[in-house]
């Protein structure tokens, strides 16, 4: 029924064989049948054996690039935005898909668990129940709240990368006073894996002041003092870093 919708907005609003003033329903009936057709596990058995394994690796590299876009718009400069429903994965199409009823008790019950020992890997393993979104939000915006002045009228200043996959990083500082933060996220991965961690990052690394030593707001991992950041140890178990500066 989804899909049949989202078809028929479709082709009404392309205004080739039907549109929404003059409709031909005759058109729209073909499209539904088709519809009915390929997804049917007789008729479109070979499509659907298709799409599944496309849909397995679309949906990692969307969930990689779905956590780096909370990670970015909460953490550069700007304002946040956020619409209800999307702090998990939200696997809606267009209008009127995208006007389901929001399962806010599901949210209320995982945002209230409570969970003293962060499980990042377990997390990541079980990446499809988008857990693992809600709960960067959640801590991420914790932060931002504490630190509000960082993040709301600190500077920015891009990082340089090295190493052999430099240009499949974005790496930034804030700092406002003595409070800073280096975020590192991936960009362009589909050669690197989904998720890309660990030692496929091979010597690339992210260039910053020797003088600092860093620790990870998510996994707590302490790194530096050091002039470069590594990402295989960045990214040993997330493929994202936000560290506060914490040299004691």
């Amino acid at each position: 029924t989804r899909i049949r919708e989202h078809l028929r907005k479709a082709v009404n609003e392309a205004k080739r064989n039907t549109s929404w003033i003059q409709p031909s329903e005759a058109w729209l009936e073909a499209g539904d049948r088709f519809v009915d057709a390929i997804l049917d596990p007789e008729t479109g058995r070979e499509f659907l054996a298709s799409l599944r394994r496309q849909a397995q690796w679309i949906g990692r590299l969307g969930m990689v690039n779905s956590l780096t876009q909370v990670v970015l718009k909460i953490t550069t400069p700007g304002v946040p935005d956020f619409y209800q429903g999307s702090e998990r994965w939200d696997l809606s199409l267009v209008d009127p898909d995208n006007r389901r009823a929001v399962d806010y008790v599901v949210r209320a019950e995982l945002t209230a668990s409570g969970e003293k020992e962060p499980r990042w890997v377990e997390w990541l393993r079980e990446w499809r129940t988008g857990e693992i979104k809600l709960r960067v939000t959640q801590v991420l915006l914790q932060f931002r709240s504490a630190h509000a002045a960082l993040l709301q009228r600190g500077d920015y200043r891009p990082l340089p990368t090295t190493g052999r996959f430099a240009d499949r990083v974005v790496a930034f500082m804030r700092a406002n006073g003595s409070e800073r933060l280096i975020v590192v996220v991936p960009r362009l991965t589909s050669r690197l894996g989904a998720p890309p961690l660990g030692l496929v990052w091979d010597n690339t690394a992210v260039v910053v002041e020797a003088v600092d030593c860093w620790s990870d707001v998510l996994i707590g991992r302490r790194h530096g003092p050091g002039v470069e950041l590594r990402l295989e140890q960045l990214f040993a178990e997330l493929p994202l870093a936000v560290l506060e500066a914490s040299c004691d």
